[in-house]
């Protein structure tokens, strides 16, 4: 995963200081561990089972995203809670950028847990 370079920062225009981001070592490890802090954990792949709206994010919940041309990993695809892809014309467009698919989910995220 690529880390937070000062362009990155820059580019985030100030949103890092309101989200939480990380890097781990182990991805694995880190999902498991966030399971076991109750977490609901959501992989986002262009292969995923349900829409994303389908998903509950007005609880706690950590977003794994998956890289453009190959989705998530087979074993970090068996950690998440649930799979899920965001809707869209498949036959015209294949997949999305992961810096655009993160975008949408997160506006997911922020528009659930809107009062």
């Amino acid at each position: 995963a690529a880390g937070l370079s000062p362009a990155a920062l820059k580019a985030a225009a100030g949103a890092t200081q309101h989200l939480p981001v990380c890097r781990v070592d182990n991805l694995q490890k880190a999902l498991q561990k966030a399971a076991d802090c109750g977490l609901f954990i959501a992989g986002l792949d262009a292969q995923g089972e349900q829409p994303l709206t389908a998903a509950d994010f007005a609880q706690p919940c950590a977003l794994v995203i998956g890289s453009e041309g190959k989705g998530l990993r087979r074993m970090v695809q068996k950690r998440c809670d649930a799979l899920l892809h965001i809707p869209m014309q498949r036959e015209a467009i294949g997949s999305l950028n992961a810096s655009v698919a993160a975008g949408i989910a997160l506006y997911e995220v922020l528009r659930q847990r809107q009062p």
